[in-house]
């Protein structure tokens, strides 16, 4: 985030802009937006049995927080898919909701909040021994990790990914992990 502000202003703060430093600096502007562009849409939003058996009080809130996020009204989208976590629901439900709001904020740069949301949806992934869930959130994670310029927090997810790939025996997500 700091690189990119830096960027925009074109010029490196304290020092007078000059033309062929300040050219420099904002042929790096559309670098780094590419790569942020190209990390989000790497994210998978994870809908579990949300669009089949979900109650009905369940189906508005996932219908109206997927066209916020359609609209890139990702602020929005979080306040509905928390709304959602607060009725009862299965734990693929709230997997799909976690991971969905963690999506949502990685969008709106709330990069250790979506940790934390991809974090608990794993947790209910790894206790229903739900191997999509697993797959989903370690790549989620892997993504948000690189976002971060966490390079370590990355390739850990990535191994997590692996393993989960090895176990079911999907070898071109294997290679792709690779």
């Amino acid at each position: 985030l700091f690189l990119i502000l830096q960027i925009g202003s074109g010029k490196k703060p304290g020092t007078p802009e000059k033309g062929a430093e300040a050219s420099k600096e904002t042929e790096l502007a559309p670098a780094v937006s590419d790569r942020v562009t190209r990390l989000l849409s790497e994210l998978i939003d994870y809908m579990g049995s949300l669009n089949q058996a979900a109650g009905p009080e369940v189906q508005p809130l996932l219908k109206q927080g997927l066209e916020y996020k359609v609209k890139s009204e990702h602020l929005q989208a979080v306040e509905v898919f928390k709304q959602a976590l607060d009725l009862k629901l299965t734990d693929s439900e709230k997997s799909a909701f976690l991971i969905l709001m963690g999506n949502s904020e990685a969008f709106i740069k709330e990069y250790d909040s979506a940790i934390n949301h991809y974090y608990q949806a794993m947790r209910l992934g790894q206790n229903a021994h739900n191997d999509t869930v697993l797959a989903v959130t370690y790549s989620n994670l892997a993504v948000v990790y690189q976002l971060k310029e966490d390079m370590k927090g990355a390739l850990e997810s990535y191994f997590d990914l692996l393993s989960v790939e090895r176990k079911v025996g999907n070898s071109l997500g294997e290679k792709n992990i690779l």
